[in-house]
């Protein structure tokens, strides 16, 4: 079980309509959802192999999607898969030279179609309220997500997210940087949890 995720959904409890999950990989969260009753789930990933794998895996009350989130809508993108089965898998290339994560490697490179997540949410006919509690594992472009869910913040309540702390892509997203870009937008941060040196995780609720 995550100990900080479960802290996340102890304080939102009861408040949760549904989870837009971003970059969910192999549903990795889904049993500690269930636990909570939350059953009501968007699950999105760039990987079409893993994605084909949730999809039988998920109920009536789930959908698995096969996206790149990104702030423009119909780019065509590389998207670098890493070696530890896509884990961390993103659409920005890693650094030549890593410090933290000198393990992992690009083992392929695909070609994806990039979305904003309120065209997202439009496509599929899903309204916005039916999932106010947004979780984020897309590695580096989170600034990027939320620039395109200009529509869908209006009635998010909750976001949940890794951040990284130093350089672990190429031009992504930095602690400081996501964290005034939230507050900017009416969000407060509830908890920090920096597990390693390279990156943590972060909750907020919208309080404007």
């Amino acid at each position: 079980m995550n100990k900080f995720l479960q802290k996340c959904l102890n304080y939102s409890s009861g408040n949760v309509r549904g989870i837009l999950f971003l970059g969910s990989h192999r549903m990795q969260e889904r049993a500690q959802f269930q636990k909570n009753k939350i059953t009501n789930i968007i699950w999105v990933d760039a990987i079409e192999s893993v994605v084909n794998e949730n999809r039988k895996e998920i109920t009536e009350y789930e959908s698995a999607l096969c996206y790149a989130i990104s702030d423009k809508d119909g780019e065509t993108a590389k998207f670098y898969i890493s070696s530890n089965d896509g884990l961390s898998s993103s659409l920005l290339p890693f650094p030549e030279i890593m410090p933290h994560n000198a393990h992992l490697f690009t083992a392929e490179v695909a070609e994806v179609q990039t979305i904003t997540i309120d065209s997202l949410l439009k496509s599929i006919y899903m309204p916005y309220r039916n999932y106010n509690f947004l979780c984020m594992d897309i590695h580096g472009v989170e600034i990027k997500a939320l620039a395109g869910a200009v529509e869908y913040l209006k009635v998010c309540k909750y976001i949940y997210t890794e951040i990284n702390f130093v350089e672990a892509y190429k031009g992504c997203c930095l602690y400081e940087e996501f964290n005034e870009s939230l507050e900017a937008r009416g969000f407060k941060q509830i908890y920090y949890y920096q597990g390693k040196k390279e990156y943590g995780y972060l909750f907020y609720e919208r309080v404007k």
